[in-house]
């Protein structure tokens, strides 16, 4: 049984076809007190939701220096355990999230859980005692992706059933829509959204350059390199450490910028120091200012292991970046190699150095790419436009619980 996408696949722009209904969501997440894809993305996503009409409450842990919520969105707080045992840990953010979600039920018509196994027990549980709708959403795939983890988890049978209650489920690609109907869930009940950009954020830079590049601390005469995102083993930014030993035989002004930061920053900068790239690899650690480094960068490298729908390579292609990805599932869905970017085989240094050298060199190329990138997210992956597909999601399901059973059964009967 495929994937359900009539969602996702509608004809025209949702943002100008327009929604006429009132929307209350509560979008669920773990955490927004880390830095990643998920825990930037949400804030940004519900902001959409909320210059089109809908009245969003973001639910999660939140500290001083996360999101507080402002004009437009409004903060269920939730308290970190982190000090806990894993487990203790994990079951007094249960108990504290449902008591949470039952208290501000007046504020919500929907819960939106970003997780399998993080947040939507939680939700599911407060949903099914309220008698509100569920939506939930997988963000990644393979070895680290949600349905991985929760197959992990000696509660899955639990969380399995669990499951089965939710109203629709929310897969970023269609790998990660197979993993789903993997579990045995109602391939009816699966859609399909991508991740989105914010387009006014992420943008070619129109103005000085090498300006742009002093204020970062850049040589204008560097052919930059970079990558934004967690300094993760999945990620194998190892391999693009040593694929820039290769790269810098023929092109010695190739600089590499890392942009993130994680559990392998003390290994990753010791590899560097190793192969004597001290002076050629930056680590600018956790970034409020990601835009500007894509804009004053030449090219953008993703050779993660797995991927679910990467949010830092959408807004590379956003920027005009000419990008080059590993061939995992998540990259090859957004990327099509020669077209609007380049792909090479998980894990082959030679391949990735020799690509790496192709789009420094061949400024044709690369230019051709990166408009073919920028167009592809223009037309396919803009914010205002996967909020409206969520909020055409969000009606269907409320209206969908607000039909009796007795009636539902007439219309298709």
């Amino acid at each position: 049984m495929g994937v359900e996408r009539r969602l996702v696949e509608l004809e025209g722009d949702p943002v100008q076809r327009g929604t006429n209904a009132h929307v209350r969501v509560c979008m669920f997440i773990w955490r927004l007190d880390q830095v990643g894809g998920a825990e930037k993305y949400v804030p940004r996503l519900a902001r959409a939701m909320a210059r089109l009409g809908a009245e969003v409450v973001i639910c999660g842990v939140s500290g001083k220096r996360a999101f507080q919520g402002d004009d437009d969105l409004s903060l269920i707080r939730l308290p970190a355990f982190d000090w806990l045992p894993r487990y203790v840990g994990g079951a007094a953010f249960l108990f504290v999230a449902l008591l949470s979600l039952i208290r501000a039920r007046r504020r919500y018509d929907l819960i939106h859980a970003h997780g399998l196994s993080s947040v939507a027990p939680a939700a599911i549980i407060a949903g099914t005692f309220l008698g509100k709708p569920v939506i939930a959403q997988a963000h990644g795939a393979g070895m680290t992706g949600d349905v991985s983890v929760l197959g992990r988890s000696w509660l899955r049978s639990f969380r399995r059933r669990l499951l089965m209650r939710v109203d629709r489920y929310v897969a970023l690609t269609d790998q990660i829509g197979s993993e789903l109907l993997g579990l045995g869930l109602d391939g009816r009940r699966v859609v399909t959204i991508p991740n989105a950009v914010d387009t006014s954020v992420f943008y070619p830079w129109v103005g000085d350059r090498r300006a742009l590049r002093r204020k970062l601390g850049i040589s204008e005469e560097d052919k930059v390199v970079i990558f934004v995102g967690r300094l993760v083993p999945g990620k194998r930014v190892d391999l693009l450490i040593r694929g820039l030993r290769q790269v810098r035989e023929r092109v010695p002004e190739a600089r590499l910028v890392l942009v993130g930061d994680g559990p392998l920053r003390s290994e990753l900068e010791q590899i560097v120091v190793r192969l004597g790239l001290d002076s050629s690899v930056i680590f600018t650690g956790n970034r409020p200012d990601v835009a500007a480094y894509m804009q004053a960068s030449d090219m953008f490298v993703l050779p993660s292991e797995w991927e679910g729908l990467s949010i830092a390579l959408l807004e590379a292609m956003a920027c005009g970046l000419p990008v080059l990805v590993s061939d995992c599932d998540g990259n090859r869905e957004l990327v099509t190699d020669g077209l609007d970017g380049m792909v090479f085989p998980r894990g082959n240094e030679k391949v990735l150095a020799q690509k790496i050298e192709t789009l420094l060199l061949d400024t044709v190329c690369a230019q051709r790419l990166a408009q073919a990138a920028v167009e592809k997210v223009q037309s396919q992956f803009r914010l205002e436009s996967v909020a409206a597909r969520f909020l055409e999601l969000y009606e269907t399901v409320v209206g969908t619980r607000a039909v009796p059973q007795g009636v539902r059964a007439r219309r298709h009967g």
